[in-house]
């Protein structure tokens, strides 16, 4: 099926399965950001599974321009679609991906999607293609968009023993002073998450880094 016949047909299909209460709180949850059909996400997943069984998964040919075009609908359970369809993609990620996922980064922004595109698609990105992980991150850290900048920190969570720590510490120690709250917490989150791994390392780097307490409650949270 053509990417845009693609599309649409499961955005209708979306719509046709929607509970109108369900879709007002769910909007009003994410501060009225976004339009809701009214699924639950395990209900979404079904939906998708079903509609792949007969129409076809996105292929390792087809999946950007799907992609692409449900983020462009203005309903979020079309964009965490796309994300899903993403990240089963990622095997198929070529060099050039890396502009499909700063798209997505940077359009219709929010925890809710930056978080999953950072941990699961930029970091299988990053793993594939590490020679760019300087290049790509330190351009993010100086867009000044606070979405790129949170990915730049978050792109790391799943990598564990594999972090790179000097990369790491650079760019909380230049994100420490930011107010917003979602940088404070990222810098906290992926602190507490490498600290499953590196306990030692987390503990001394909060205690000789100056930062906010929402980021250094996060980061110890789970080892004081």
């Amino acid at each position: 099926m053509d990417p845009e016949e693609y599309t649409i047909s499961f955005y209708k299909m979306l719509r046709s399965h929607g509970d109108k209460d369900r879709a007002k709180m769910q909007t009003a949850y994410m501060k009225n950001k976004f339009a809701f059909v009214g699924l639950t996400m395990k209900e979404r997943r079904d939906l998708q599974k079903a509609f792949e069984k007969e129409h076809g998964s996105p292929s390792g040919e087809n999946f950007r321009d799907i992609v692409y075009l449900l983020w462009n609908i203005d309903l979020r359970d079309c964009q965490m679609s796309a994300l899903d369809i993403m990240v089963k993609s990622k095997k198929y990620y070529r060099e050039e991906d890396i502009k499909l996922i700063e798209y997505c980064i940077t359009q219709k922004s929010w925890w809710d999607t930056v978080d999953m595109l950072a941990s699961h698609c930029a970091g299988s990105w990053f793993q594939k293609y590490p020679e760019r992980i300087a290049e790509v991150t330190g351009k993010w850290m100086d867009s000044g968009n606070m979405w790129l900048q949170r990915t730049a920190l978050l792109f790391q969570l799943k990598y564990k023993a594999d972090t790179d720590t000097a990369l790491l510490s650079d760019y909380i120690v230049r994100l420490t002073s930011h107010e917003d709250f979602f940088i404070r917490k990222a810098i906290g989150w992926i602190l507490r998450e490498y600290g499953k791994t590196n306990p030692e390392w987390v503990v001394d780097f909060v205690a000789r880094t100056p930062m906010s307490e929402l980021s250094r409650k996060e980061a110890l949270r789970r080892i004081n």
